[in-house]
């Protein structure tokens, strides 16, 4: 098996500072729903939307074989919610693009009603896992799920539905599992046959991997998407490259014991390490994962671009 290659349109459907910080320039906002508040920030939020990515970029990906696109949004896309700007109206014309262009979808949660975590990506609604153990919000989040399954049910462009982006596991995951039963049973009666239903390790996959059991439909293929990344923590800015390198080298024995229970993608991987390389370093580094990831159904770098200088931007980084 060849993991698709994919990648991620981060700071576009769903805002995050640092990605594109001119965008708040001269505001007070840090956050999403800071910027809405803000005068002319819905204004510039729309303008964002439309000009962000373009048919010139997903023409640009097509070209480099990008086969998968997976777009975070929030659960404000509809434009139900007063305090966010919706944009369901992009989301539709991505799938037109993708279509025309011979790719594929993959829709992520990336923010739920009342948050699942408390990153910036929740648009500014800050939550310390009370998702978790919140009745109402996660049937909100379920509503919004099949709402989207519906609406693009005849659309081949549709790979598949991420149910959440990185949520509070909580000590045991019990309760996550519950609501990853609850959204996948409820997707599997709305939802077109064959579509991917993704579920979140929870940045946990060794906790969240064999519950699968759980929920298995014939028909919907379930996948669990983990994140890998070198940047993040004490650890891994003691490590050198050659160690980096080795332990990305030796990570696609994790990709297969983990793919045991179900199929895995790396939803979000990155070649940013905790200090500077050279373009050629960074270059073997990416490859490196690109190969130990083979053995997934999917690989999605974060992201496709940012404002700056392009350390997280993949075509700045890679497109020579």
């Amino acid at each position: 098996m060849t993991a698709l290659k994919g990648i991620n349109l981060g700071g576009w459907l769903v805002l995050e500072r640092w990605i594109t910080p001119t965008l708040f320039q001269g505001t007070t906002a840090m956050t999403e729903r800071g910027l809405t508040a803000e005068k002319g920030g819905k204004t510039r939020i729309r303008k964002h939307h439309k000009t962000f990515i373009t048919e010139k970029d997903i023409a640009w990906l097509a070209d480099n074989d990008f086969e998968l696109l997976r777009v975070p949004i929030g659960y404000w896309i509809l434009g139900e919610d007063p305090e966010f700007v919706g944009s369901i109206e992009r989301l539709d014309w991505l799938m037109d693009m993708a279509h025309r262009y011979g790719m594929k979808v993959l829709i992520d949660l990336h923010g739920a009603p009342g948050a699942q975590n408390d990153k910036q990506h929740n648009g500014g609604i800050l939550s310390k896992g009370e998702w978790l153990n919140d009745r109402h919000n996660q049937t909100k989040t379920i509503e919004l799920l099949e709402t989207l399954a519906k609406r693009y049910y005849n659309d081949e462009a549709l790979w598949g539905i991420e149910m959440l982006n990185e949520p509070s596991t909580g000590k045991a995951g019990l309760r996550l599992a519950r609501f990853y039963r609850r959204a996948y049973k409820s997707l599997t009666k709305v939802a077109r046959p064959n579509m991917h239903i993704v579920f979140s390790d929870g940045l946990n996959p060794l906790l969240m991997a064999n519950t699968v059991g759980w929920f298995a439909h014939p028909d919907f293929p379930v996948v669990m998407d983990t994140h890998i990344y070198y940047v993040f923590g004490k650890r891994n800015k003691q490590r050198s490259l050659k160690q980096h390198m080795r332990i990305a080298k030796y990570s696609r024995w994790l990709v297969k014991a983990l793919s045991v229970f179900q199929p895995v993608m790396i939803g979000e991987w990155s070649a940013v390490l905790p200090y500077g390389v050279s373009i050629e370093r960074t270059a073997e580094f990416a490859t490196t994962q690109v190969n130990a990831y083979d053995g997934a159904i999917a690989q999605c770098y974060w992201t496709y671009k940012t404002e700056g200088s392009g350390r997280w931007d993949y075509r700045k980084s890679f497109s020579g």
